[in-house]
């Protein structure tokens, strides 16, 4: 049993389970969403198109019910047009969402890949080629905190003023406390 509960701990600690976690919780909220988009937005329009009241309600009678209380047996394909319909869409967001995702992910490793150029070429006082030259323009102009620096761009910070010396300290200390005497011998005499 002991050895049980080791394997389920590693298992859990793996982070394909944390992962799987997480895609399953936000995968749960945006069938909220979509569901709600479907049903709220675009079936509206479809239905107003078709001139039905919702695609659910679609169905063809295969036999009637033989008593007043019994059920007739339908072939809804309301139901399944309306499942078609919420697939696609999901299949459609995600495409989308996998697709801006991709290109974000491509633009940083294209920009950290040149960054990672340029700043060799910088090190090694080369010139730029005319694509980095052009990468380096359009990124200072974007988010100049993306350019490399060269080393003689870089301006030295001015030296710290010096410590004042011992006697310099005393010579302020005394200074202060004359001021201190002044000010309460005038204070007396008032």
């Amino acid at each position: 049993m002991k050895n049980f509960f080791k394997e389920f701990a590693k298992f859990i600690k793996r982070g394909n389970v944390l992962d799987l976690s997480v895609a399953v919780i936000i995968g749960g909220a945006f069938n909220k969403i979509v569901t709600s988009l479907t049903n709220s937005i675009i079936m509206p329009i479809i239905t107003f198109f078709v001139g039905e009241n919702s695609l659910d309600g679609m169905a063809i009678v295969l036999r009637k019910a033989t008593d007043p209380e019994g059920t007739d047996l339908l072939l809804k394909y309301g139901e399944f047009l309306q499942a078609i319909i919420d697939f696609l869409l999901i299949a459609l967001i995600v495409f989308i969402i996998v697709r801006i995702v991709t290109r974000v992910s491509r633009e940083l490793d294209y920009n950290n890949r040149m960054k990672e150029a340029v700043q060799e070429k910088y090190d090694k006082n080369e010139a730029l080629s005319s694509r980095e030259a052009k990468w380096v323009a359009r990124m200072q102009k974007d988010h100049p905190e993306m350019v490399p620096v060269r080393k003689e761009d870089v301006v030295p910070a001015e030296p710290a003023p010096a410590a004042p010396t011992e006697a310099e300290l005393l010579q302020s200390i005394l200074e202060e406390l004359k001021k201190q005497n002044a000010a309460n011998a005038a204070e007396k005499k008032d």
